[in-house]
């Protein structure tokens, strides 16, 4: 398959794109990213959020599944564990444990996190602990959708995300800032981005918000800035494209690292995708009742990912759009993920599919 997919593209018969694509499947699976999905708790409940996170919302990952997944990322030789929510720092002994467990077993540990609901003090505490416990990154999103749905009264949006960065740089945590903006809100988010890095923060050897990356320092320490688009999942898929949206490629755009990642949520499911909606499930199991181990085994075998994978969103894509329109962005999928998605995170999706012979063995 990989000599077929070389040949193809010497003889200009297929694209560049779809040629790394076709040779990305050639490797075989096996996870060195090791994801998880600590909790559905938030204390906001934002516009653009494709997990559903919520106040109210108290589900999340037991420690018994969470310490296993991080045994498992360690003796497979896995190399990343990131941790997100949610808002996991709601249970922030579950993530210092799982910090320090993961250390231990010699990870690079990632945190996304914006801390919500603490008080300067508390969230200076926090980062000091993460700190000792040896932490490697920190990331946290800004956007407009956080700001609006921001509730406390006694400090505003700009100051809070100021003090939290201005702790981590402190305590020499490296921040991952993902500034996250939409076809309507470009110029509102970038105020709010300048505000809060310039203004506030003065990053040294950032001049202005970049178009895609960049990197400054704080306090001797370094902050990356990354500027992506919302993906239309979730809560999300009422956002508004200024000019619709038509889809150009049924490709996976993170092809590339399906074959080296695994995300699990607390709900057990696990999935070969970070950007899934709440209840991705492919049926490969469930944390709760079988091993990683056996999980993974069975993300290997699905044939969802194999060289069919555009054929298969063009069908996914023209069967929702008949029979499940409201799972798909309002303005259309610009993008197979916001196909992708809602397809493994809704079981009638899934049972319609399943009648169709491309998907068969797929979830």
């Amino acid at each position: 398959m990989l000599e077929d997919a070389i040949k193809l593209a010497l003889t200009k018969s297929i694209s560049l794109y779809e040629t790394i694509a076709r040779i990305n499947r050639t490797v075989k699976y096996a996870p060195k990213i090791f994801g998880v999905v600590t909790t559905y708790k938030c204390t906001q409940s934002c516009s653009n959020c494709c997990l559903y996170c919520d106040p109210e919302d108290n589900t999340k990952i037991s420690d018994d599944v969470l310490n296993a997944y991080i045994e498992f990322a360690a003796k497979s030789a896995g190399t990343v564990l990131g941790i997100t929510g949610g808002e996991p720092m709601l249970f922030p002994d579950q993530v210092f444990g799982a910090v320090s467990r993961a250390k231990e077993l010699g990870l690079y540990v990632c945190l996304t996190a914006s801390f919500f609901g603490y008080s300067n003090p508390e969230i200076s505490e926090n980062m000091r602990t993460l700190k000792d416990l040896g932490i490697d990154l920190l990331r946290i999103s800004i956007s407009e959708s956080h700001r609006n749905a921001f509730r406390r009264r006694d400090i505003p949006y700009h100051d809070y995300i100021a003090g939290v960065l201005e702790s981590a740089t402190r305590n020499h945590i490296p921040v991952r800032v993902r500034i996250i903006q939409e076809d309507d809100n470009r110029r509102r988010v970038k105020k709010i981005a300048e505000n809060i890095l310039f203004d506030r923060l003065n990053i040294e050897g950032i001049q202005k918000i970049p178009r895609k990356t960049a990197t400054g320092r704080k306090n001797r320490t370094r902050v990356k800035v990354e500027v992506s688009p919302t993906i239309l999942l979730g809560r999300a898929r009422n956002v508004r494209r200024k000019s619709g949206s038509e889809i150009a490629d049924y490709e996976c755009p993170q092809m590339r690292s399906l074959h080296s990642h695994i995300n699990v949520y607390p709900d057990g499911n696990a999935t070969r995708c970070l950007g899934t909606e709440r209840n991705a499930d492919i049926g490969c199991g469930n944390a709760y009742s079988m091993s990683f181990g056996e999980i993974v085994k069975n993300l290997s075998r699905t044939p969802l990912y194999d060289a069919r994978f555009p054929d298969r969103m063009r069908v996914a894509h023209e069967i929702m759009q008949r029979e499940f329109p409201t799972l798909l962005p309002v303005d259309g999928p610009g993008s197979s993920c916001e196909i992708c998605s809602p397809m493994l995170s809704h079981s009638e999706v899934k049972e319609r599919l399943r009648t169709e012979e491309l998907f068969a063995g797929c979830f």
